[in-house]
């Protein structure tokens, strides 16, 4: 069967489960006080989470001219990312104005007249504010963007995906090529969000450590074993498989939603179930449940953003969303914090277990409360999982792209209480979207562009096998 026919059907199928996706978006209760501050083995929550990994001395980033760089005054060639051309089209990327999507004309976006701005005008603010304090910043707002990938139209959707079919180490580069993580979301912005891999054997070596078998021990068997047949599949660039994942993720885990006014922080809410929790005909449902959705909405127990934080990649600054300072609102769990990171595989299970127990009363709640309460118990009783009970910490660390689109590393912390070791991944990606989080409309674009979800389209090669 054709590839073309494989995807088309595919987000066919995905869209025709999401008929009635609303535009208008969710009340929102008002941020909530933080909680006291809480130290553990990743530092203390009124700090970016300490890492298990030596983050490297960072290099200064170079000064620019008060209007940026130009051809009479370029970035010094030590920048060696900036001088490098990411999307191949003659234009080296300090200068380009769609530096992952190619447009060797660099003609400029096409302001509509009496065009609103493209995102919020929270958001708006807080990036030509933080633009014009780093002039010399990779990143670039609105009017400073090609045709090509203009926030105008919806060409903006071509830099997201052009991230998305890369390959991993070309997913870092762009990041560090950023090397700042630029201006804040905005305030009570709503984000599209796809849930990406980095590799698929890095979900491999995390249980191997955890379980104490040598790294690349079954890893590596199974590479050697599977043709790429079977493993292009799962590359996580291009491989049908991943992006049937993708797709299928991005329903469960749409993306976020975002309450900070400030470039300094803030907080944050997770966007799940958005199909059920923000289409108009569950609303009788939802009504039916405050217990489990006292704000209306699919999100869950609240994070902060900040941009203290590094990256261990080159110990520049980025924009850490941190999940150990949460809060009781979202899911029901009122005068309970279980923290969803910053903590062992079983206090997660017993945070399932303390779902169920919540519940409400009627045969919606015991339904809803059995199962949580069920998985908990019985996966704490698999002698696997009761050897993979490592303390760990999940946070994602954000760079900025463009106005609108910020790409975030997800990346995984993990200690062995057994004999105190620590590891740190990078586990997958988070590319989000501020300019229009309807997942809908997303699904409608791919159906009718699918050469511009081709590597191809952005000069890029396929990117198979499972070390993609």
């Amino acid at each position: 069967m054709p590839r073309q026919l494989i995807v088309t059907a595919l987000v066919t199928a995905i869209a025709a489960t999401m008929p009635l996706v609303a535009a208008a978006q969710p009340p929102i209760t008002p941020e909530p006080p933080i909680d006291p501050i809480a130290c553990g083995w990743w530092g203390c929550t009124d700090q970016a989470p300490v890492l298990p990994v030596a983050i490297p001395d960072a290099v200064a980033l170079p000064e620019s001219p008060p209007g940026g760089w130009s051809a009479d005054d370029p970035p010094p060639r030590s920048e060696l990312l900036y001088w490098h051309d990411f999307d191949s089209d003659g234009v080296v990327n300090w200068a380009d104005n769609c530096v992952i999507v190619p447009n060797s004309d660099q003609a400029a976006a096409i302001r509509p007249a009496n065009a609103a701005d493209p995102v919020n005008p929270s958001s708006h603010a807080l990036a030509t504010a933080w633009k014009a304090s780093n002039p010399g910043a990779m990143y670039r707002v609105s009017d400073e963007l090609g045709e090509a990938c203009s926030n105008y139209n919806d060409n903006w959707r071509r830099t997201m995906v052009a991230f998305r079919v890369s390959s991993n180490d070309r997913k870092r580069d762009i990041f560090k090529f950023l090397g700042q993580g630029g201006p804040m979301f905005g305030e009570n912005t709503l984000t599209l969000a796809v849930p990406t891999c980095s590799r698929l054997d890095t979900v491999m070596n995390i249980l191997e450590w955890g379980l104490h078998i040598p790294e690349g021990l079954i890893a590596n068997a199974l590479k050697a074993l599977l043709t790429p047949a079977i493993t292009d599949h799962f590359g996580c660039s291009t491989g049908i498989l991943a992006r049937l994942a993708e797709e299928l993720g991005q329903l469960v885990w749409a993306g976020k939603r975002l309450y900070t006014p400030t470039n300094e922080g803030g907080a944050i809410t997770n966007r799940f179930f958005a199909p059920v929790t923000e289409v108009g005909v569950f609303d009788p449902l939802i009504k039916a449940m405050p217990w489990l959705f006292p704000g209306g909405t699919g999100q869950t127990v609240q994070g902060r953003v900040r941009n203290d934080a590094v990256s261990p990649w080159d110990g520049r600054n980025s924009i850490a969303i941190d999940w150990r300072d949460v809060s009781d609102t979202g899911i029901g769990l009122r005068g309970n914090r279980w923290p969803i990171t910053d903590q062992s595989l079983s206090e997660l299970l017993n945070a399932m277990i303390g779902v169920g127990q919540v519940a409400g009363p009627g045969i919606e709640g015991q339904i809803i409360r059995a199962l949580p309460i069920a998985l908990g118990n019985i996966m704490k009783m698999i002698p696997i999982i009761r050897d993979l009970d490592v303390q760990y910490l999940i946070y994602d660390s954000c760079r900025a792209l463009q106005e609108g689109f910020t790409p975030c590393t997800a990346e995984i912390a993990l200690r062995r209480p057994a004999d105190g070791a620590t590891r740190w991944y990078q586990e997958g990606w988070m590319p989000f979207s501020t300019v229009d989080p309807d997942i809908l409309h997303q699904t409608a674009w791919e159906l009718s562009h699918f050469n511009e979800m081709q590597p191809a389209f952005y000069n890029l090669p396929s990117n198979v096998g499972i070390d993609n």
